[in-house]
């Protein structure tokens, strides 16, 4: 895989991505043929502020991905303050964020999308909270296959402390822990 690396990240993001770009995925590991940009949450605020989830505020990473003159570009953005702020491992940041680009996801329906599968309207936040809750065991479980899970535990554990849904966090730290041969029914392989 190959990343854009925006110039002003730290030097601990560059090592990261450096130990990223020195593991030996697998032949049949997903390629990804797009554009991967890393970059720091200052610098995506410059750049592309209104394309970027207020989710960022909170959060040691996140994956925006949008069409450009016809070319998906995948943002992997960096929090870098919050990541320093509660000693976050930047590798198994950006092996999840790399885990969200290359699994293939549920995407969440929208009314009509939930009528016409007989999904009830009342239960469409439900069914949403659940596809999205596949998508973050997903690319934990990229994190995990190559070697990253206890450091991902880690970073979950301090997250309890950013206010996000303190069930779905522990719900991911279980499954994480789970036995390793689960990881092959969580991780899809394509070429995107």
């Amino acid at each position: 895989m190959q990343y854009l690396i925006d110039t002003t990240i730290s030097e601990n993001l560059r090592a990261s991505i450096n130990i990223v770009n020195n593991i030996d995925f697998e032949e049949n590991a997903p390629t990804i043929s797009d554009q991967i940009f890393i970059i720091n949450l200052k610098d995506a605020m410059q750049n592309y502020s209104g394309r970027i989830s207020p989710a960022i505020d909170k959060s040691f990473g996140i994956t925006q991905s949008f069409l450009h003159n016809d070319n998906h570009i995948h943002l992997i953005i960096i929090n870098e303050e919050l990541c320093s702020r509660y000693n976050a491992n930047l590798t198994s940041v950006v092996l999840h964020e790399i885990g969200h680009i290359v699994n293939e996801y549920g995407i969440k329906l929208t009314p009509l999308q939930a009528l016409s599968r007989g999904v009830s309207l009342n239960n469409l936040n439900v069914v949403n909270s659940q596809i999205q809750l596949e998508n973050e065991f997903h690319a934990d479980y990229f994190a995990k296959k190559y070697n990253h899970a206890n450091e991902l535990i880690q970073n979950l554990n301090s997250s309890l402390n950013l206010g996000f849904d303190d069930n779905e966090l522990r719900l991911r730290i279980i499954e994480l822990q789970n036995d390793i041969i689960r990881i092959t029914n969580r991780i899809k392989s394509h070429t995107i």
